[in-house]
């Protein structure tokens, strides 16, 4: 139980909820997505977020959005028809149109807060697509700007969710494992040998 509170902390970068039960079956559901997708599990994944939709959408953090990203993502790259009801669908489904101010939000990557970042995390563990660890590693391992606090705490909830999720997803530490041969990313260096060898 421990285990897993401690993973979808840092899936969300916000206090979880009580995750028991159902509610820490569907957090392993979050993260372990892309490692097996299926439009099966899709439709069971919808199922139980609206099964915990009340609860989710209760929680501080903004945990109802960040479920409802997932959807959309996994929804857009595979095809696949967002069948969820309630507040959890609409708001994927505005996500996948692209046309409300949520949706420019979800994607507009110059709009950048720590809950960017867990959209950015969210949105990996949807689709396995390397270019949101990209935006992610931007932050990472940077210096903390001197009286830039909110900056710092972009700079801080990346450097700790990219390290801490690097340790639990292989997926990730091979990804840091690239990074640190790239050219770009020579200045990181010392904080990929952290993430890789911790």
């Amino acid at each position: 139980m421990k285990k897993r509170l401690a993973l979808l902390m840092t899936i969300f970068l916000v206090p979880a909820f009580v995750w028991a039960g159902e509610v820490e079956d569907f957090g392993d559901q979050l993260s372990n997505f892309y490692k097996a997708p299926s439009l099966e599990k899709f439709e069971v994944f919808q199922k139980q977020a609206q099964k915990l939709e009340s609860e989710i959408f209760k929680k501080k953090g903004g945990v109802g959005l960040l479920v409802s990203v997932m959807i959309a993502k996994i929804s857009k790259k595979y095809s696949w028809p967002i069948t969820v009801d309630g507040k959890a669908g609409k708001m994927a489904k505005d996500i996948v149109l692209g046309k409300s101010d949520l949706a420019k939000y979800v994607e507009n990557d110059k709009l950048v807060s720590p809950a960017k970042l867990d959209i950015w995390w969210v949105s990996y563990f949807a689709t396995g697509e390397t270019q949101y660890l990209d935006k992610i590693l931007v932050y990472a391992g940077e210096e903390s700007p001197q009286g830039e606090l909110g900056k710092t705490m972009i700079v801080g909830a990346a450097t700790w969710s990219f390290k801490s999720n690097c340790r639990q997803h292989n997926t990730i530490k091979e990804y840091a494992k690239k990074c640190l041969k790239m050219e770009q990313y020579k200045k990181k260096k010392k904080y990929l040998d952290e993430c890789i060898n911790q």
